[in-house]
């Protein structure tokens, strides 16, 4: 699941795994071995999805020249890399280049912000496109599947961009400029605080446990488009229904079987 969602998301993980074993109690101090295991085997799952995601993400292109496919294409492509014996080389190799022009880069940022002075920003288009592609196809089977942010920059501000290091604040700028990118993200606290306080309401202490991680998850995100910041409120308040359901479920429980003299079972 961390590789088809990204690598950020095994990270971000494990950040908030350590986070919740704070939380629960657990001691740091004393436990050096234990602590190496622990963290190595964190480390070893973060670097397996980073390569399994690279691999997923190239692969398309090497095998057909194209780079917009579904999951099952792209674990079909990434397939016949591995039977060919090179795909950890290029997964590695893509992997090193990919953080050494993506990590903390704010050009797309800053030629966003410097167009939107100059020319009338998108006016909430970003947001409203990014916004339906979270909806499900079941619910909006004509929804555009294809909207990018980079697409519509490139019609708004007349740039030629492909994959960029979106953000809220690319997104914010590409709608209203510097006051869209101030005031996105004090909309997502506000949205998320909206949401906490409807969770606290309605649901359980562990429902509402895991839509709390789920939002801790989110503020921690720095490379994500808007729809991710929909999807992830999307799925926290699913799922956190989804658990609060099970929680209805009459609870089972089975003694001990016990043999009287006479043969009888009693539970």
């Amino acid at each position: 699941m961390f590789a088809v969602r990204g690598r950020r998301s095994a990270l971000y993980t494990t950040v908030e795994i350590l986070f919740v074993l704070g939380l629960a109690g657990y001691r740091w101090r004393g436990k050096s071995i234990r602590n190496v295991i622990l963290l190595g085997s964190l480390g070893v799952v973060i670097a397996v999805c980073a390569l399994v995601f690279m691999l997923l993400r190239i692969a398309p292109v090497i095998q057909a020249g194209y780079n917009s496919a579904s999951i099952a294409q792209r674990a079909e492509a990434a397939n016949k890399l591995v039977k060919q014996g090179n795909a950890l080389a290029l997964a590695t190799a893509a992997t090193r280049q990919n953080a050494q022009t993506r990590t903390f880069v704010l050009a797309f940022l800053s030629n966003v912000l410097d167009a939107s002075f100059n020319k009338t920003p998108a006016l909430g288009r970003d947001a409203l496109g990014l916004m339906q592609s979270t909806i499900p196809s079941v619910i909006d089977p004509y929804k555009d599947r294809f909207f990018s942010e980079e697409d519509l920059v490139d019609q708004q501000f007349g740039f030629g961009y492909g994959d960029q290091a979106n953000s809220i604040l690319t997104g914010g700028a590409t709608d209203f400029g510097f006051a869209g990118m101030i005031l996105y993200p004090l909309l997502l606290v506000v949205l998320a605080r909206v949401i906490y306080g409807l969770a606290s309401i309605l649901l359980k202490p562990l429902p509402l446990l895991i839509v709390t991680l789920a939002l801790v998850q989110i503020f921690m995100q720095t490379e994500v488009i808007l729809s991710g910041y929909f999807a992830d409120l999307r799925n926290a308040i699913f799922f956190g229904l989804i658990i609060q359901l099970f929680l209805f479920f009459p609870r089972l429980r089975f003694g001990q079987q016990q043999i009287h003299p006479q043969g009888r079972f009693n539970v």
